[in-house]
């Protein structure tokens, strides 16, 4: 009877110890798992986050020109119907640009074109393709029948000679309007146009004092 209680001590003692592993195996799987929902779901949304970001900096720089970027020019010949390619160096101010930026940087830029794109017939730019891979625009022009470079008009009483511009003044001249034939005069007046230096010189000479 000694010996059978003796066992049982034993034996309650071996289920208290086992007991209190369990409780300690629970305890410690329980705080492991709260441990990985509370900042396993942080790191999630910071992974989430951080990816998000990377692909907005991706989108725009697909978005945007850079150094990389091809330049093709597409040159379009509208009385002939032709287009001619060329592969430029991309200019330093288009570097950076978005396709809207670079749509308002063209449109500027048809108000006041180049003279040799005006002597051609320059009508407009216009953009063809657009990524930061490559950037295809296009010129059209339709070429006039005779090409003037100058164009002559007068100015406080003398004439002037700009580019096909009619901005950019080629050379003041101490040539009196009033000392001219009439119907100088009148071209003057309606603004004359010169196809070439040598035609200049020659109308330059002729009516110099």
């Amino acid at each position: 009877m000694v010996k059978g209680v003796k066992y049982m001590r034993i034996y309650r003692k071996i289920g208290l110890i086992f007991l209190c592993f369990m409780l300690m195996a629970i305890v410690s799987f329980g705080s492991y798992k709260f441990y990985m929902v509370t900042v396993g779901n942080k790191e999630k949304e910071k992974y989430a986050a951080q990816e998000n970001s990377t692909m907005t900096v991706d989108k725009k720089d697909e978005t945007a020109i850079t150094q990389r970027t091809k330049l093709t020019i597409e040159n379009y010949n509208r009385k002939e119907g032709t287009i001619v390619e060329i592969d430029e160096v991309m200019p330093v101010e288009y570097i950076g640009m978005d396709r809207q930026q670079l749509e308002e940087y063209l449109q500027e830029y048809a108000l006041s074109p180049s003279i040799p794109d005006l002597e051609i017939g320059f009508e407009s730019y216009q953009i063809m393709s657009f990524s930061n891979k490559q950037v295809v625009l296009r010129k059209t022009f339709l070429p006039p029948n005779i090409v003037y470079k100058y164009y002559l008009t007068s100015e406080n009483g003398c004439v002037i000679v700009y580019y096909i511009d009619k901005k950019t003044v080629y050379e003041y001249t101490n040539i009196v309007v009033d000392s001219l034939p009439e119907e100088i005069q009148k071209q003057l007046q309606r603004g004359k146009y010169i196809t070439d230096i040598d035609s200049l010189y020659d109308f330059l000479e002729n009516y110099s004092s």
